[in-house]
């Protein structure tokens, strides 16, 4: 597979499934940052309510901004206290030197559920370039997998009807269940 700066090849592994769509860029062992943030990161919302609260007792802040930052503080913190939380519990379950296993907990599947556009075209020699998207919000879009690969004129349209086929179920059903893998 090709990075879409580069289109030097790299190792890259897209895995799509009945459930969602996934891109792994690296299969080296992620930073440590991104490991520490899902573990701790319910503690920046506790530092930035300590700053806060001490910035208004010595006047430094009006109490308006106050109760804003501190409203978006105590948010933060009970969404991040969850998803450390959720890392916590599927750390458990983690085998033993798979880096791709931790990634896959770190940033988890995009259900097709929530992708709003998916594109599948040629590009140079023989490769496809496919390209899903997943809007936030109104205005931001993110895209899960942005990736060159090789592949035929056949294959390309038989992964354009099975992710067609799962869009199209996971849109009917508005849940996560599992639609059947098609018959090899």
């Amino acid at each position: 597979m090709q990075s879409r700066f580069t289109h030097r090849p790299s190792r890259f592994q897209v895995r799509p499934s009945n459930r969602g769509c996934v891109q792994y860029n690296s299969f080296t062992e992620p930073d440590t940052t991104a490991a520490w943030l899902a573990l701790h990161g319910w503690l920046i919302p506790v530092i930035a309510i300590i700053v806060i609260s001490v910035a208004r007792a010595r006047g430094w802040i009006d109490w308006w901004i106050f109760s804003f930052w501190l409203a978006l503080a105590v948010e933060q913190g009970i969404i991040q206290g969850i998803r450390s939380r959720r890392f916590r519990r599927a750390l458990r379950w983690l085998r033993e030197g798979y880096a791709s296993d931790l990634y896959q907990i770190l940033a988890g599947p995009t259900p097709w559920r929530i992708v709003s556009e998916f594109r599948l075209e040629p590009s140079l020699r023989g490769h496809y370039h496919l390209r899903i998207e997943r809007r936030r919000w109104i205005i931001f879009s993110e895209y899960p997998v942005d990736v060159y690969f090789p592949c035929t004129d056949e294959q390309a349209s038989e992964l354009k009807a099975l992710i067609n086929r799962w869009r199209e179920f996971a849109r009917r059903s508005k849940t996560d269940t599992v639609l059947p893998a098609p018959l090899a």
